[in-house]
């Protein structure tokens, strides 16, 4: 962080909303940030210098007396990212309902980082109502293969793609509900239909970032990071199959003749 960014981090935390919230004051004193409370203690939290990318968070009970130190990563130098932050803890826990502010747990760290992980998969589109989850599924450039686009018209080739993906995303969703129970629905978005979105049955974080219940709010985090891979995985695999000739020969109706690339002296003369 260089002396600008700190400067201008500290003028924006000494104003609106963030110089007071609820009986927490903000104070910057010796290059430190941090909120203060009459008696609960203090929520310290300094972008780190000897690690850039890195907040560092240090919790102080009422008693003066530290109850843990440790890191989150953080790259923003913007004040509404950083207060994004420190507000949880501010508010009784970093999405930890029962924590009590007059005794500050490092344990709030790893929920704080939790949430982190699953607002990474919230949906930005507007498909349902609610908690929902959006993954990536725009296919790249394909290499087709020379001799399809010497002999292949080019809406075919659109067409056979469109219809290939239409029936893998399909198949995909009905393996992803039947390994998943808790996929109720799901929606194409963006303005490709390049992103797949998934609505739950039920959501783990309530609107304000916290969340209720943990081991639930684990293992549907595991769930999405596992979807994620199946999802990288499958548009991998459909980009490998565009570009093989055995694909396009299984759909052509008429033969499609190797092109001088294509050939290879191994194979048998006419």
């Amino acid at each position: 962080m260089t002396d600008q960014e700190r400067d201008a981090l500290v003028e924006a935390f000494q104003r609106p909303p963030y110089s007071q919230v609820g009986s927490w004051t903000f104070e910057y004193d010796d290059g430190y940030f941090f909120y203060e409370h009459p008696s609960h203690g203090a929520v310290y939290f300094t972008p780190d210098t000897a690690d850039p990318g890195a907040v560092r968070i240090d919790l102080i009970d009422g008693g003066g007396d530290s109850q843990g130190t440790g890191r989150i990563p953080f790259t923003s130098m913007r004040a509404e990212d950083l207060f994004a932050i420190v507000r949880p803890f501010l508010k009784g826990g970093a999405g930890r309902k029962e924590w009590d502010p007059r005794r500050p747990s490092l344990g709030a760290i790893d929920d704080l980082e939790l949430a982190q992980e699953l607002q990474s998969y919230m949906s930005r589109h507007d498909s349902f109502a609610g908690e929902s989850y959006e993954f990536n599924i725009r296919v790249g450039a394909v290499n087709l293969p020379q001799t399809v686009r010497q002999n292949v018209a080019q809406n075919s080739i659109d067409d056979i793609v469109r219809m290939e993906m239409e029936f893998q995303l399909r198949e995909f969703i009905a393996e992803l509900k039947r390994t998943f129970p808790w996929i109720y629905g799901e929606a194409q978005a963006g303005r490709s239909g390049g992103w797949l979105v998934l609505q739950p049955d039920y959501g783990v974080m309530d609107e304000d970032g916290t969340i209720p219940n943990l081991a639930k709010a684990g293992s549907r985090l595991k769930d999405l990071q596992e979807i994620s891979r199946l999802v990288q995985e499958g548009v991998r695999g459909l980009e490998e199959d565009l570009a093989t000739l055995d694909f396009w020969s299984d759909r052509v109706s008429a033969p499609i003749q190797p092109s001088r690339k294509d050939w290879d002296p191994r194979d048998p003369q006419p």
